[in-house]
């Protein structure tokens, strides 16, 4: 009994998402307390 409720939590969290696409997909992140935010990059200095 212990293994079906497993592998029905499983199911539920890993479940596939709905059809739709990828910015739906982005949409339903939680992306709460994820910094997206990246100091810029201005390339590198190259010795030609």
């Amino acid at each position: 009994m212990k293994m079906a409720r497993f592998i029905a939590a499983l199911r539920e969290r890993f479940r596939r998402p709905a059809a739709g696409g990828f910015k739906e997909l982005l949409a339903s992140c939680p992306l709460e307390g994820v910094d997206l935010e990246r100091p810029r990059d201005f390339g590198r200095d190259i010795d030609f």
